[in-house]
């Protein structure tokens, strides 16, 4: 399920006013629609959504999420987004945050995040900057995939077995890396 930290009637208001952007009526009615519309995507998605804001809280996390890093929503609504990366690859994610705060677009990034039980993921991310009306950063959506998939048919593609594979063949031969 989509969960968001906000209440939902704060998704609706203009800033500065506290009243809803639309008249009574039809456009109220699309609005909510809309919304629904858009809530469904979101939480239909085999993809992990994210968002958060600049300064890098899990504000709203999908069901592709919790599939997975395996945490459930209220684990890490609030929390901070490093959460889900390892420790050595932390300095990686605070270049990237600051590249989209400059303006700059990072389209797709091949990196490891961690599961709740600590095991290692290959990750593929997506950023998209989300801006206010004034067009200021207001946060970020990341859209995480695995891609253990895609990187293990590289290493089959160039004919490179993965450490595991070459291991395991090593030790078919009879190989013992104890001595």
């Amino acid at each position: 399920m989509f969960v968001h930290q906000h209440q939902y009637l704060s998704l609706g208001q203009e800033p500065d006013s506290g009243r809803p952007p639309f008249s009574e009526g039809t456009q109220h009615k699309e609005t909510e629609e809309a919304l629904a519309r858009l809530f469904t995507i979101v939480n239909s998605s085999q993809d992990a959504i994210i968002s958060q804001p600049p300064q890098g809280i899990i504000t709203s996390w999908n069901a592709g999420a919790y599939r997975l890093y395996g945490n459930e929503a209220v684990e890490v609504l609030g929390r901070p987004m490093t959460l889900l990366i390892p420790e050595g690859r932390r300095a990686e994610y605070a270049q990237l945050m600051d590249c989209l705060r400059r303006g700059e677009h990072i389209h797709q990034v091949d990196t490891m995040h961690q599961h709740k039980n600590r095991t290692s993921l290959p990750i593929s991310l997506i950023f998209s900057p989300l801006h206010n009306l004034q067009g200021e950063l207001v946060g970020v959506a990341t859209i995480a995939r695995n891609s253990s998939e895609r990187t293990q048919a590289q290493f089959e593609r160039v004919g490179i077995l993965p450490p595991r594979c070459i291991l395991a063949l090593l030790r078919l031969k009879g190989w013992d890396h104890s001595s």
